[in-house]
Formats: C-alpha cells, sequence, structure tokens
C-alpha cells in the first residue's frame, strides 16, 4: 500500500479535529521502521478503536511474550519501533494493559472520546 493512504482517511473538510489528529499521527509515523499494515491498524485503532490484529493487540496490551509469539518476520523486526512509537506518539490510554487496549476499542478511539463521527 505504498502511497495510498489507508482506507477511511478521507477526513472530512467540517472536521479539521479530526483531519489535524491524523495528519500527526501519519507524519509521526514516517519517522519509524514500522511496515504499512501495522501503520494502517495502528491508525485505525488510535482514530477509531479498530481492534488490530493478534501481534498488535500484544503489544498495545503490554504482553511481550505474547507479542513475540504473535508476531510474523517483518513485525518481529519492527516491533521495537511498534514500542518507541507508541511510547512517545500515542494517547497514554490506548496502551499498556489489556484492560486499556478494550476499553480504547469501547470508546472507539480518538473519534469516540471525542465525540466524532467517523
Amino acid at each position: 500500500m505504498t502511497g495510498a493512504k489507508p482506507r477511511g482517511f478521507t477526513g472530512h473538510p467540517r472536521n479539521k479535529e479530526k483531519s489535524t489528529e491524523l495528519k500527526n499521527l501519519i507524519e509521526s509515523l514516517r519517522d519509524y521502521r514500522i511496515g504499512e499494515n501495522l501503520k494502517e491498524s495502528i491508525i485505525e485503532y488510535i482514530m477509531n478503536g479498530r481492534p488490530t490484529g493478534g501481534f498488535l493487540e500484544a503489544v498495545l496490551s503490554n504482553d511481550l511474550m505474547g507479542s513475540y509469539a504473535r508476531a510474523d518476520m517483518w513485525s518481529r523486526e519492527s516491533m521495537g519501533d511498534v514500542v518507541k512509537w507508541l511510547y512517545n506518539n500515542s494517547p497514554a490510554g490506548c496502551y499498556g494493559s489489556k484492560e486499556k487496549y478494550l476499553q480504547w476499542i469501547e470508546e472507539q478511539g480518538l473519534n469516540g472520546l471525542n465525540g466524532v463521527s467517523k
């Protein structure tokens, strides 16, 4: 998915807050060695509370052994960058335990917390 924006990220002109948060997330991910499929999943999870795959769920839930066990070759190589990016750039409430992960999904991510429709 090179050059294409993740699906669902057209950004409504009437919703500058959503657009700015999205642009900031996308921009911040460029500085890290994280595969495009993981980037899309991270963005969808943070913005909309979309559940992730098993690897990212384990990372977001602070499950090191589960993360390593669920990682494919590319995810394993980028695991350190994913963790660094989360620590430095993501909302604190979206990661750290299984409970936080599930709560973030229930609240529908930043858009749900901010009362923004998808």
